[in-house]
């Protein structure tokens, strides 16, 4: 005779204390009981609950004796009515290794101090491991342990491989409400993270995303990025002042030739003549440390962050070690065929900012589209870019056009020397090109538009 399936049931109509939501609790059952401790929600629950099956009913008991504090993510284990509890968080990021015991009989609890192994320490802090009976013997397995007793010095860990420039505890304020959050900035980007469990990243920001960052008072800032406003109050104004200025040199890392002191708007004269004072500082620090190759690497590294891609070092150890050795001002394509589309598309992006490369050079290689976007996006922007040598790239008509645009979009263009050569642009591609080739403020010292498909008109 089969064995009935076993069927979900939701449980209705309970009575008594019943416990507020909560995760990364445990529970256990002791005959018709079923017990629950800890968690979390908007903090650690100390809270003890038992469930009755038999009568439906919810109730929490008068507990003595060493009560331990509330934790989550521990280990729990049952042996006849003894409970013990092992380790967990009993703070945001702060783990413990306390052993407690739990006799449901009476409800007692007791602080248990175990010897350490002989050929060993005891346990270290930790949370999410695993803890079974077996016989007489308790085995415990696995975890996340901390680094140290500073619950902040667990979080890098959640961000790695990302290095952990700035960390403090800041108010977020929304429509709805208002609560403590942990403000985590790294070289490029920005966290937001709970004073709770789970430790996990509930909002992240590019640098390259803020519109503007405007300072309410010495410790209220709010800043403004494409997709949301981030209403902030720090602990202090120096507090501040780190936020901004470590914004602000990340930017000009990226726009060596701009001045990111820009996103500062609607700030009280005074505070705006004090951060004026922190990024022109910066301004000239940055500008005297540039790095190999006008900072390319840095400028590559953020773009792949801004994307959602991880960057190449092979690209970043090919600009800094071969480029710069060489002090050659020509980014050449070829150098990065063997990578993904992608990954040349991102390394051709970081040109459009850069006050080294003068050049940039490809010959008998077919560049996919999202290639070719990122080279009219460097057409479009760069005021350094001098040579453009696109030779059978596998170009079309449509290129040429685009070429001429991003050129029209360029206010302050430096190009002087273009090899097109061996594209299919046609009549329509080149004669786009030079309506915008006569515009050239310094003209053209250097053309070549062979076997682009022209014809006699």
């Amino acid at each position: 005779m089969a064995a009935p399936s076993p069927k979900w049931r939701r449980v209705t109509g309970a009575t008594g204390p019943v416990p507020r939501p909560r995760h990364g609790h445990r529970v256990v059952a002791i005959k018709e009981l079923m017990i629950i401790f800890g968690g979390g929600n908007e903090g650690i629950v100390d809270e003890l609950h038992v469930y009755n099956t038999a009568t439906n009913q919810w109730f929490i008991p008068a507990v003595r004796g060493d009560i331990p504090p509330g934790c989550a993510a521990y280990g729990f284990i049952c042996d006849g009515t003894r409970i013990l509890v092992f380790g967990g968080m009993v703070e945001y990021g702060k783990y413990s290794n306390d052993l407690f015991e739990l006799q449901a009989s009476r409800w007692e609890w007791k602080k248990l101090k175990p010897k350490p192994p002989k050929n060993g320490p005891q346990p270290c802090p930790r949370l999410g491991h695993t803890l079974c009976l077996i016989g007489n013997k308790c085995y415990l397995f696995g975890g996340l342990a901390n680094d140290s007793e500073d619950p902040k010095n667990n979080i890098p860990r959640i961000l790695q491989p990302k290095k952990v420039e700035f960390m403090k505890k800041v108010r977020l304020t929304t429509k709805c409400k208002s609560e403590e959050k942990i403000l985590v900035l790294t070289l490029w980007r920005a966290f937001l993270l709970p004073v709770r469990l789970p430790a996990k990243v509930e909002i992240s920001f590019n640098y390259l995303e803020i519109n503007a960052i405007n300072a309410v008072d010495h410790t209220q800032v709010v800043i403004e990025t494409e997709k949301l406003s981030h209403h902030l109050k720090l602990m202090s104004f120096e507090d501040l002042e780190q936020v901004v200025s470590h914004v602000t040199a990340s930017l000009k890392k990226i726009f060596p030739d701009s001045s990111p002191g820009k996103l500062l708007k609607k700030n009280s004269p005074e505070l705006q003549e004090r951060i004026k004072k922190i990024t022109s500082a910066l301004d000239e620090q940055t500008n005297a440390n540039q790095g190999p190759c006008g900072g390319y690497s840095e400028t590559y590294a953020a773009l792949c962050d801004y994307n959602g891609f991880p960057f190449k070092e092979e690209i970043q150890w090919d600009v800094d070690t071969i480029y710069h050795s060489q002090n050659t001002k020509e980014f050449n394509l070829l150098d990065f065929s063997h990578l993904d589309s992608r990954d040349v598309a991102l390394s051709v992006a970081a040109l459009a900012f850069n006050q080294w490369f003068t050049k940039l050079f490809s010959k008998d290689l077919r560049l996919s589209p999202d290639v070719i976007e990122q080279v009219l996006y460097v057409i479009s922007l760069s005021s350094k870019l001098e040579e453009l040598v696109l030779e059978n790239a596998g170009m079309k008509f449509d290129a040429g056009q685009k070429i001429a645009l991003a050129l029209e979009e360029n206010f302050h263009p430096v190009l002087h020397t273009v090899n097109l050569s061996n594209n299919q642009l046609e009549d329509r591609g080149v004669s786009a090109l030079s309506q915008q080739f006569e515009k050239l403020s310094k003209g053209l010292k250097y053309l070549n538009l062979s076997r682009t498909s022209l014809t006699t008109k």
